[in-house]
């Protein structure tokens, strides 16, 4: 994939064995990399990892019960 997802919408968040976070950008914008944007997206399955900083983010990719994905973690600016 040649793009990023990047832009503003809303989110929301459901527990299911933890807390887990949809993304719905719906206003795609061009990222700080030049890359362009992915278009409008609903983005799933993010999952918060821990309850104190440093904060983390685990995104499944593919089959959920296969366990992988990527681990984001908020840098400070």
């Amino acid at each position: 994939m040649n793009c990023t997802y990047n832009g503003t919408g809303d989110w929301s968040w459901y527990e299911n064995g933890g807390l887990m976070l949809n993304l719905n950008i719906s206003a795609p914008s061009p990222s700080t990399s030049g890359r362009e944007p992915c278009g409008p997206a609903s983005l799933g399955l993010f999952q918060l990892l821990g309850h104190s900083p440093p904060y983390r983010v685990w995104y499944n990719i593919g089959d959920p019960d296969e366990e992988m994905g990527a681990v984001y973690v908020r840098r400070k600016p």
